[in-house]
């Protein structure tokens, strides 16, 4: 519930586990009657509200990554923004409410909840850690393990925090390559996948009467399971191939 909460938050939904869980079963019993009344099969059935379980769960994950995607890119101007306030005098919660203040969300949310912590007597170790374990990204990771580590050691702030801008940037280059280098796979993927979804609604619109022996012959039926799940594995895979991670 904990992990699913964080999830919630990280994908700017503001829903509590309990309601998500709520909604998640409603999502899955629609599915399953709507799938009973047009196709009356006890497999399709099951397939459709396990697909009904599993999409909010899909909805969260594009959300988080999208909103992810947003904070690790205004994370390069914060950083900038930190180390300006740094050099013109302030301390590091000055300069973090600066940067709160001039940045718009989902990097000003985060940044503004470390200062909240910290007036209510958090520490700042911990509300930058507290971050970190909201977030769950690679460069906040590397933000705050140099601030922690410029706290422990001493040192100029913001010359670190320039260095570690300077790597972010250059990781987003890469990012950038890469996916320019990946693009054709991507690309296969995803037709590849389309294909056996369009050519099944192709065959039930056309030829119904070959789409009907599927539904209603129980060798039939075990096809068209296996056929899903082949689907779903070599869509797994395609995505493996074409993924790269930091």
């Amino acid at each position: 519930m904990s992990r699913l909460g964080n999830n919630l938050i990280n994908a700017g939904i503001a829903l509590r586990p309990e309601e998500f869980i709520l909604l998640d079963t409603i999502t899955a019993l629609l599915f399953l009657v709507l799938s009973s009344v047009f196709v009356p099969s006890r497999i399709v059935s099951i397939i459709a509200g396990l697909a009904g379980l599993w999409l909010p769960f899909l909805v969260i994950a594009l959300l988080k990554k999208n909103r992810l995607i947003k904070f690790e890119a205004q994370l390069l101007d914060g950083l900038v923004l930190l180390a300006n306030g740094l050099r013109s005098g302030l301390s590091l919660m000055q300069a973090w409410g600066v940067a709160a203040r001039e940045i718009e969300p989902p990097l000003s949310d985060e940044f503004k909840k470390v200062i909240r912590e910290n007036s209510l007597g958090v520490g700042v170790k911990e509300s930058l850690q507290n971050m970190s374990e909201r977030v769950q990204s690679k460069d906040v990771e590397l933000v705050i393990s140099g601030i922690l580590i410029q706290r422990e050691i001493g040192g100029n702030l913001a010359e670190v925090l320039d260095s570690i801008a300077y790597t972010i940037e250059q990781r987003i280059k890469m990012r950038g390559k890469i996916k320019v280098l990946t693009a054709q796979g991507r690309i296969s993927g995803v037709i590849v996948s389309l294909l056996p979804i369009l050519l099944g609604a192709f065959i039930f619109t056309f030829y119904p009467e070959f789409g009907e022996v599927l539904l209603t012959d129980p060798i039939g039926k075990m096809m068209l399971v296996g056929a899903a799940v082949s689907l779903l594995i070599g869509i797994y895979i395609v995505h493996k191939v074409v993924t790269f991670d930091d």
